[in-house]
C-alpha cells in the first residue's frame, strides 16, 4: 500500500491539472438565462464593458438576409442597476459604422479602447460568406466621451479571417481566432504581442489548437484562457474550454462540462473580476441566448485564498481545556483515505494458519507521529491553514492520557472554528490471541492479569466473548497458561509508553522438561521448538541483576549458534530465588534477562530475535519457597537463566529458477 501510495503521488506531482471549479459544480453553480435581454433573435459573445455588459446582438431573419446584408449583427449595451441587475440593451453606436456585421469585442479598461471583430464592405453584391467578405480585427479609442476614430490592427491577414479579440489586463498581449493556418484549414488561436509600439507577428498556441475549430477566446486575469471547440470528446457541438498560462507555456485545455456545457453550442464565456460571476451564451434553449451564472465562493480554487481554522481542545467531561495538544494534518482524497505514507508504517506479522510471515501495512499510531504541524497553547487553542489546491484534509490531534482524535476537514464547508473532545484513556482495550508452535490458532487456554500496580488478579478463560480493559496508569503482567503447555507471560505499562491498545500473541508450546545440562556439550539438533535448556554456568549475584565475571562463556557460544542459524529464535528467561518481594522478584529477574540478551546483542544477534523475560520467583527448582530455610546453594540453583527455543536452527537454502539465476 505505501508503494501505491508513493506512486499515486508521485503521478500527482507530475501531471499538472488545471484547477477550476468547485466539488460538485453542478450544485454548487447557479445558472440562468437572461429573459429581460433574451429575444426571438441572436444574442452571444457577452464581456464586460463599463457597468454593464457589451454582447452582439442580430434580429430574427432569414438567414440569406444575413448574407445579402439586410440585416446585420450589431454590438449591444445593457447597463446594470445599482443592485447589480441587468436592464434593457441598447444598441452601441458608431459615427461611421457602415455596412457590415460586428462580432465578438473586448473593451480594455487599461488603455480605454475597444477591440472588436466586423465584416466591413460598401458593395451590396458581395455575400458575407467565407467566400466573401473577411473578417478582420479593428480598434477604436475611447477620448473626451467620444469613440474615435477606428483603426486596422496589423495582425489581420488579407488571406484569412481574423476576429474574436481578447486582451490582457494591460493591453499587451492580443489572442484571437483565424483560419490562416495551413496545416489545420480550420479556425484555431494564435496570439500577438504589443512590442516597441506594434504588433508581433501573430503566432498559433499550438498546445491549445486542435484540428477542429477552436474559437471565442476570452482571458481571465492575464493567465486564465477560456475558448469554444468542437473537438472530439465534448459534451455538445461547441463546448467551453480552459487552459492556464504556466511557467511553461499554456496547460493542456480541460472541458469545463456541466452546468457551463450542455449538448448544443457553448461560446463566449466572461468572469466578473470577483470570479464568482458571469455570463455566457447558448443556443441550448433553441437560440443563442445570454445566461448569467453566480457560485458562492471563487470559481478558481488557485485564486482563492488559505483559510485559518481556530482549533479548541476540550476534555468534555470536566470542561478544561488542554494544551500541549499535538495536531497533525494529512490529505486526503473523495473516498476518505489518507494519501501521505508518513500516516503508515509497514509491520511483519504472522498469522495463524499462514506460513510464513506477512507484510502489513497499517495507520501509525498518533504517538509516533513526529514534527506536529501545530500545538495547543495555554488556553487550548491553536490554529492552522487549509489550503483550496488540497481542500480535504484528516486532522489527527494527540494528548498523553486521552484517545487519539482523528476528524476530516473541508476548505469548502469546515467552520472558522473547531473544538476537538478529548475522552480520557480510563479503559486501554486489551485483544489476546494464542498460537501453537506451528502457528496454529489456540482457542481454549486461560489468561491471568495481574495489576501490579494494585495486587490485583484477574482471570479469564477463552474463547472470551466479553471486552477485556486494561487500566492506562497502571502496570500490568499478563500470563497465559494451558494445560500441557509452558505459560507465556507479556508486561506492559501503557502510560509508559502511551499506549492506546494492546494486541498480544501468546505462543504456547508444549511443555518440555527444561535439560539440566552444561550447554557447551548440547548438541545443535537438541534444540528443537519447544525444547528449554538452562544455561548452567551463568550466574548471579543476590540482589544484583548483572552477570558474574567468567560467566559470559555460555551466551557467547549461544551467539555463535544463532548467528550461524539467522532464523533461530529464543526466549531469555531469568529466574530468581524466593527472597524479597515478588513485584521485586520480577523486576529483578526482567533486569536479568536484559543483561543476558545485551551480551547476545553484543555478539552480533539482531534485538527482534531475543525476547527477554523476567519470571521473578514464580518458577521454582526446589523446595525453597519463600519462609523454608534453605542454604545459599540451594538458593543459587533457583537464580539462573534458561534459553527456550521459539523457532529452531534451520538451514536456509535458496533456488532460483534458470531465467533467475546469473
Amino acid at each position: 500500500m505505501l508503494l501505491a501510495l508513493s506512486l499515486s503521488l508521485a503521478a500527482q506531482a507530475q501531471r499538472e491539472e488545471v484547477k477550476f471549479g468547485l466539488p460538485q459544480l453542478d450544485t454548487a453553480l447557479t445558472v440562468w438565462p437572461l429573459d429581460q435581454i433574451n429575444s426571438q433573435g441572436f444574442e452571444f459573445s457577452p464581456t464586460y464593458f463599463r457597468n454593464g455588459i457589451l454582447f452582439i446582438y442580430g434580429p430574427e431573419a432569414h438567414p440569406l438576409d444575413y448574407e445579402e446584408g439586410k440585416v446585420f449583427y450589431r454590438p449591444f449595451y445593457a447597463p446594470m442597476d445599482d443592485e447589480g441587475a441587468l436592464q434593457a440593451a441598447i444598441p452601441l453606436s458608431f459615427s461611421d459604422i457602415g455596412r457590415g456585421h460586428f462580432g465578438p469585442s473586448e473593451f480594455v479598461d487599461s488603455i480605454q479602447t475597444l477591440f472588436i471583430s466586423k465584416t466591413v464592405t460598401e458593395n451590396p453584391a458581395l455575400k458575407f460568406t467565407k467566400t466573401g467578405a473577411g473578417i478582420q480585427i479593428y480598434s477604436r479609442l475611447w477620448k473626451d466621451s467620444l469613440w474615435q476614430q477606428e483603426k486596422v490592427l496589423s495582425v489581420n491577414d488579407s488571406l484569412a479571417n481574423s476576429f474574436h479579440p481578447t486582451l490582457s489586463q494591460d493591453g499587451e498581449l492580443l489572442i484571437f481566432s483565424s483560419d490562416r493556418s495551413e496545416e489545420t484549414k480550420s479556425f484555431n488561436l494564435f496570439a500577438s504581442e504589443w512590442v516597441d509600439g506594434q504588433w508581433s507577428k501573430p503566432y498559433p498556441l499550438k498546445k491549445i489548437n486542435s484540428s477542429a475549430n477552436d474559437a471565442f477566446p476570452r482571458l481571465y486575469n492575464n493567465k486564465y484562457l477560456f475558448f469554444s471547440s468542437d473537438r472530439n470528446g465534448g459534451r455538445g457541438d461547441y463546448d467551453f474550454y480552459l487552459s492556464i498560462q504556466r511557467p511553461s507555456g499554456w496547460s493542456e485545455p480541460i472541458n469545463l462540462g456541466g452546468p457551463f456545457n450542455s449538448k448544443d453550442d457553448d461560446m463566449g464565456i466572461s468572469i466578473a473580476s470577483d470570479g464568482k460571476h458571469g455570463y455566457f451564451s447558448s443556443n441550448r434553449g433553441g437560440s443563442d441566448d445570454l445566461y448569467g451564472f453566480s457560485s458562492s465562493i471563487h470559481l478558481f480554487l488557485e485564486e482563492l485564498p488559505p483559510r485559518t481554522v481556530e482549533i479548541i481542545a476540550i476534555n468534555p467531561n470536566s470542561g478544561m481545556r488542554l494544551e500541549n495538544v499535538q495536531i497533525w494534518t494529512f490529505d486526503r482524497n473523495q473516498r476518505g483515505q489518507i494519501m501521505d505514507p508518513a500516516r503508515y508504517q509497514s509491520v511483519i506479522i504472522e498469522q495463524a494458519k499462514v506460513p510464513g510471515l506477512t507484510l502489513q501495512t497499517k495507520k501509525k499510531s498518533a504517538a509516533s507521529l513526529r514534527d506536529p504541524q501545530a500545538e495547543t497553547n495555554r488556553d487550548g487553542k491553536t490554529f492552522i491553514e487549509i489550503t483550496p489546491d488540497q481542500p480535504l484534509q484528516t486532522l489527527v490531534a494527540y494528548k498523553k492520557g486521552f484517545e487519539d482524535v482523528e476528524i476530516e476537514l473541508d476548505y469548502f464547508s469546515t467552520d472558522s472554528t473547531v473544538q476537538l473532545l478529548f475522552e480520557e484513556l480510563t479503559c486501554v482495550p486489551l485483544e489476546i490471541k494464542a498460537v501453537g508452535p506451528k502457528g496454529n490458532r489456540v482457542r481454549e487456554f486461560d489468561v491471568f492479569i495481574n495489576n501490579r500496580s494494585e495486587n490485583k488478579v484477574r482471570s479469564f478463560s477463552f474463547p472470551l466473548t466479553e471486552r477485556i480493559c486494561i487500566e492506562h496508569d497502571k502496570t500490568y503482567e499478563i500470563i497465559a497458561k494451558r494445560t500441557g503447555a509452558i505459560s507465556d507471560t507479556f508486561h506492559i505499562e501503557p502510560q509508559k509508553e502511551d499506549i492506546k491498545k494492546v494486541a498480544v500473541l501468546f505462543r504456547l508450546l508444549p511443555e518440555m522438561k527444561a535439560e539440566a545440562r552444561d550447554f557447551s556439550s548440547t548438541a545443535i539438533d537438541d534444540l528443537k521448538e519447544g525444547v528449554t535448556v538452562e544455561l548452567n554456568n551463568i550466574y548471579y549475584d543476590f540482589d544484583k541483576a548483572s552477570i558474574r565475571d567468567g560467566a559470559e562463556e555460555e551466551l557467547i557460544r549461544l551467539a555463535d549458534i544463532m548467528n550461524s542459524f539467522p532464523l533461530m529464535e529464543i526466549e531469555l528467561a531469568a529466574h530468581t530465588d524466593s527472597r524479597g518481594k515478588v513485584s521485586y522478584n520480577l523486576e529483578l529477574s526482567q533486569r536479568r534477562a536484559e543483561a543476558a540478551k545485551a551480551i547476545l546483542m553484543r555478539e552480533g544477534v539482531k534485538s527482534e530475535r531475543v525476547t527477554a523475560r523476567g519470571y521473578g520467583s514464580s518458577q521454582l527448582k526446589n523446595h525453597c519457597r519463600e519462609g523454608v530455610q534453605c542454604s545459599e546453594s540451594e538458593h543459587q540453583e533457583n537464580r539462573r537463566t534458561e534459553i527456550r527455543i521459539l523457532k529452531a536452527p534451520m538451514e536456509i537454502q535458496i533456488e532460483y529458477g534458470a531465467d533467475e539465476a546469473e
